[in-house]
């Protein structure tokens, strides 16, 4: 039930509304989609250029309040700051190309998203510049948005 009103629920991700009895006679339908809007929720933040003290509020505020935590890779001094992530090493080592890797990751953390509802992925410098695990989340219509948190 959304806001109260138990003719508006989410199923599946969408906001679905129950129609009156002449909204049904026009749309022929006792139920229409309101909103195809997922609702699984990725927070990328950066861990900075180098080590910890390198690493803003921001970033850290994020990572304390995140249960479901992701890591591009634990090759970066900051990794450790993301305690019990999981990361995407593994990937990199039995992938065959870095489209390959790159859709496997962004399949994983919008998985994941869809599990939890909401997650946090860490990446070694800026969320912007150069992680096409970022633009592979932005472009993906499966979660609602990628925040950005640097």
């Amino acid at each position: 039930v959304l806001l109260g009103d138990p003719r508006r629920v989410r199923v599946g991700g969408l906001e679905v509304r129950h129609l009156g009895s002449s909204q049904r006679r026009r749309h022929g339908e006792l139920l229409r989609v309101v909103a195809a809007t997922p609702t699984a929720r990725v927070v990328v933040v950066g861990l900075g250029p180098a080590g910890p003290e390198l690493t803003n509020d921001l970033t850290r505020a994020a990572i304390t309040r995140s249960a479901n935590r992701y890591l591009r890779t634990r090759q970066h001094p900051s990794s450790g700051l993301v305690e019990g992530a999981t990361s995407f090493d593994e990937v990199y080592d039995r992938a065959d190309t870095f489209d390959d890797v790159y859709a496997e990751i962004t399949d994983r953390l919008v998985g994941a998203a869809q599990q939890f509802g909401e997650i946090l992925y860490a990446v070694p410098g800026s969320p912007l510049v150069l992680e096409r695990t970022v633009r592979g989340l932005l472009d993906d219509e499966r979660v609602r948005n990628a925040y950005l948190g640097e």
